[in-house]
């Protein structure tokens, strides 16, 4: 007689929070470590529309962008794996995406200092967002950016301040929910 072994259904990880946060960083090390799939929203919009993400800006305007980044929160499904999703800084944002993600999956908020966020940006390439802010203005566009972003964030189901934002207590939120 074969076995019926309960099987756990595949859970999707959405980590949120600004640009340079880390979420793609994080992603990257929790999938591989996990053997998860990983998935960066941002990459798979230009893949799907072979434009880059600067190009649909330009070309089709954010509204455009943000439709793209809310059929794929409602197209996707786990296949095959866990999977840990890698959003835009304002996926969570924008229509219904945050009821999506926590109705589909486990929400973490990287919620980092604006500062270290300011640092990492001066060291990455150019953000379809950041292109007409000057460097001056950078950190207070920041500031102003978590200030109306915080209401989303905050529906999170995890969030992790800072230096709680780390290898460990990522895998702790894992670990509890697969």
């Amino acid at each position: 007689m074969p076995s019926s072994k309960p099987t756990t259904p595949f859970k999707m990880f959405f980590l949120i929070g600004l640009m340079g946060s880390g979420k793609t960083f994080w992603a990257n090390r929790i999938a591989e470590h996990n053997h998860f799939n990983c998935i960066d929203t941002d990459v798979y919009i230009e893949t799907t529309s072979k434009m880059s993400v600067s190009n649909i800006f330009k070309e089709y305007g954010e509204l455009h962008f943000r439709k793209l980044e809310q059929n794929f929160i409602q197209e996707i499904q786990p296949k095959n794996n866990h999977s840990i999703i890698s959003t835009g800084g304002g996926t969570a944002c924008f229509f219904d995406n945050m009821q999506t993600m926590n109705q589909k999956g486990i929400t973490i908020w990287l919620d980092e200092d604006v500062d270290i966020i300011y640092n990492r940006i001066l060291l990455q390439n150019s953000r379809p967002l950041l292109e007409k802010i000057k460097t001056s203005s950078l950190k207070s566009y920041l500031n102003e950016m978590l200030l109306t972003r915080k209401i989303f964030y905050q529906q999170a189901k995890y969030i992790l301040h800072s230096q709680e934002a780390n290898f460990n207590s990522l895998q702790k939120i894992i670990i509890q929910n697969v």
